[in-house]
């Protein structure tokens, strides 16, 4: 059975392709209101994907609405921890981070709004009330690192280096001096964004003719469409040192993922 990791999920952003644009006739409405959700800041005069003119001067917004925690399976790090306990004692080990959490995002087009969303997204200000905030940002250190992928362009690569180290403790219940062998594994802890894009324009009046997926809008702006989208961002991995060597699966059962909570906005 193949075990699920970050790496097996791929989100994507819209991007500025006809194909992404929210307010083709067709494109499943979010279940949000319009302008729901914390909305990414312009860069510069405008939003991403600007087009038109005058009358008809349309462009993309991007929010962002809920977030999870997740954990994903355990993995068998690679390493082994072995050492000597006496009778009825116990042992431990310090055990460092093995190795780095990516995960890819596509988006096309974008001008860079990737990067961007997944920034905001990184500072990690998750809500639903003080037992369920986490706070932090994932740049701190200088080990959240972003790339355009080089394998396609339009793919970007987050990843996170944790260098955490655990103690891992083991009981020897024998009569006599043995030696404690054990797996290391190990699983991803991310940050499970979802957000939705709205094709807006500066006016509604003129477009009652145009075929879009909705025309919602306060005389000023109009809102053609919406689009979901989803993307995780990578936190760190928890550790566990209780398999066996010889042990083929971790022996124990991975946290349960967090309910979906309002995005709450980063502070800045």
């Amino acid at each position: 059975m193949k075990r699920e990791s970050i790496a097996d999920y791929q989100g994507k952003i819209p991007g500025c392709t006809h194909d992404d644009d929210p307010s083709n006739v067709g494109t499943p409405k979010p279940q949000w209101d319009v302008n729901h959700g914390y909305k990414i800041p312009k860069d510069g005069n405008d939003d991403a994907c600007t087009s038109g003119h005058g009358a008809d001067h349309c462009w993309t917004e991007y929010y962002l609405v809920e977030a999870a925690i997740e954990y994903f399976d355990w993995q068998p790090s690679g390493s082994a921890a072995n050492c000597s306990a006496d009778a009825h004692s116990s042992c431990s080990n310090a055990v460092g981070s093995l190795a780095q959490s990516c995960s890819t995002t596509g988006m096309t087009e974008s001008n860079g709004w990737d990067w961007k969303i997944i920034d905001i997204a990184g500072q990690l200000s998750y809500g639903g009330g003080p037992s369920r905030t986490f706070g932090g940002s994932l740049t701190a250190g200088g080990s959240y690192t972003k790339s355009h992928s080089e394998v396609k362009y339009d793919l970007t690569q987050v990843c996170k280096t944790d260098s955490a180290t655990v103690t891992c403790s083991w009981e020897n219940p024998d009569g006599e001096r043995k030696e404690l062998c054990h797996q290391v594994w190990f699983a991803d802890r991310v940050q499970h964004v979802w957000g939705q894009a709205q094709r807006v324009c500066n006016k509604c009046k003129g477009t009652a003719g145009v075929t879009v997926q909705q025309n919602t809008g306060d005389g000023k702006v109009c809102v053609r469409g919406q689009k979901e989208f989803e993307f995780r961002v990578p936190i760190n991995k928890i550790v566990h040192c209780d398999g066996k060597c010889h042990d083929i699966e971790s022996g124990l059962p991975k946290p349960e993922n967090t309910p979906r909570m309002p995005f709450i906005p980063p502070h800045v």
